[in-house]
């Protein structure tokens, strides 16, 4: 009955216009280029650092699924989930009480007809979209330095995330 009656009122709108507010808040800022920056720096140190360092180590190219892979080029789509997730825990949580408690945006939306609800919803989509942006960026850097041969990746990439053979090129 609670779950027929938060659905009812639920208002899409609304949700899409929290959504635009912290787009247009990060495009704004002068810290857009940092932001963008910073969630590529990890996951390239982390892609330099295992896939060139401990790739030293180990040597031989690996094999999977019957293909020979360096690996730096093995390693990079783990690189790209993990720069896709921490984009997405960064937005979901740091980002989300600097907004609760600290700049207290969320009590001057309270003034406007969105409820909480559509606030969390709109917040979780804002994760996501956060995490689809670095994922873009370091797939960028994927095809650049040569460890995806497929460039039309860059079309589509929710393939990178749902499928492990478009990411490898197998």
């Amino acid at each position: 009955m609670v779950t027929i009656a938060v659905a009812a009122r639920f208002s899409p709108v609304r949700t899409g216009t929290v959504v635009e507010r912290d787009f247009k808040a990060l495009r704004g800022s002068p810290m857009f280029w940092v932001f963008l920056l910073s969630g590529l720096l990890e996951p390239l140190l982390y892609l330099f650092a295992v896939g060139l360092g401990v790739g030293k180590l180990i040597g031989t190219d690996i094999l999977y699924l019957g293909h020979e892979y360096s690996y730096l080029r093995f390693v990079a789509p783990g690189m790209l989930a993990v720069s896709s997730m921490s984009g997405a825990i960064a937005a979901s949580t740091y980002t989300f009480y600097a907004k609760l408690r600290g700049s207290r945006i969320f009590e001057t939306i309270f003034v406007t007809p969105v409820r909480a609800f559509e606030i969390a919803v709109a917040e979780l989509i804002w994760a996501m979209v956060r995490g689809m942006m670095f994922s873009v960026v370091f797939l960028v850097v994927m095809v650049v330095m040569g460890l995806s041969s497929t460039p039309r990746l860059l079309l589509n990439p929710m393939t990178t995330m749902t499928t492990r053979k478009t990411t490898l090129n197998i």
